[in-house]
């Protein structure tokens, strides 16, 4: 993404439509009104954000890329480290780093957005299910649906489905352990 020198490399991918549609919305064009968006707004603001402190320059793009990268990795990370222990935890985020990032990933728009969102929404509940932990959960899955809508929709639909078993499973008023040591006053 950089050279060593700092400056940056040109990376074409279509994340240089939600970039351009910031611009129309520094330069005082509503998304929706004045040009259309299939996705909701959320890379558009991103980068709204970016340009309005920063100026638009190409490293934003690249920086941003990055941070998506690094961010996703740790989640993975994370997860891993609530699931596994030894060595084996360090295997799912290399993979991704080196293969799903490298080759899949290197996109500054809303997919890369969207998956960060998706994972912290997952990761939240892995420690405990608990009411305020479902509430992170649930604005973690909006932010996800504010940068890609099917996305932040199938996180609802995937918690929703796992909290209907794990409710159908569990004896009404019986304090349940559930999935990896997490507690819940079911009834």
């Amino acid at each position: 993404l950089f050279l060593v020198t700092g400056t940056p490399i040109f990376f074409e991918n279509d994340h240089f439509l939600q970039m351009y549609d910031s611009v129309r919305m520094l330069e005082g064009e509503r998304i929706y009104k004045d040009f259309f968006q299939f996705t909701f707004p959320g890379t558009e603001v991103w980068y709204l954000i970016l340009f309005s402190v920063f100026g638009q320059k190409l490293w934003l793009l690249n920086a941003t890329i990055l941070l998506l990268g690094f961010s996703l990795a740790w989640t993975i990370l994370a997860m891993s480290r609530r699931l596994m222990t030894g060595a084996f935890v360090y295997v799912a985020p290399t993979l991704f780093l080196f293969f799903g990032f490298r080759w899949f990933g290197m996109d500054g728009g809303h997919r890369l957005f969207s998956c960060l969102f998706a994972s912290l929404a997952i990761l939240i509940l892995l420690k405990e299910i608990s009411l305020p932990r479902l509430a992170a959960a649930g604005g973690l899955a909006a932010m996800s649906a504010f940068f890609t809508q099917t996305r932040g929709l199938a996180v609802f639909a995937g918690i929703g489905i796992f909290l209907l078993f794990y409710y159908i499973t569990a004896k009404s008023g019986e304090r349940v352990k559930g999935f990896l040591g997490s507690s819940l006053i079911i009834g």
